[in-house]
């Protein structure tokens, strides 16, 4: 299921950077405390959920939008969505 990879994956990256600046920190003096660590966990909650909304509203209105039978053939409509972005 690539939603469990893509969360696992996340949390893996996040760890892996998180020990690496423990073991080789760019500023040696500069260690976060937990109330550091809470807003960083904050801001990441309010980064995913609204990652999260924005790409449900995107899937929403391409559905809203799209067609239900093709206007062209499938040759002509990949090139017309890549050049329309």
């Amino acid at each position: 299921d690539p939603a469990w990879v893509s969360s696992l994956f996340l949390i893996g990256a996040i760890a892996y950077l998180a020990l690496l600046e423990r073991l080789i920190p760019y500023d040696r003096n500069w260690h976060p405390g937990k109330a550091e660590w809470r807003w960083y966990g904050i801001y990441f909650l309010l980064t995913m959920v609204g990652s999260g909304l924005a790409q449900l509203l995107v899937a929403l209105a391409v559905g809203l939008i799209s067609p239900a039978e093709s206007a062209s053939h499938l040759w002509v409509e990949i090139p017309g969505a890549l050049l329309a972005g």
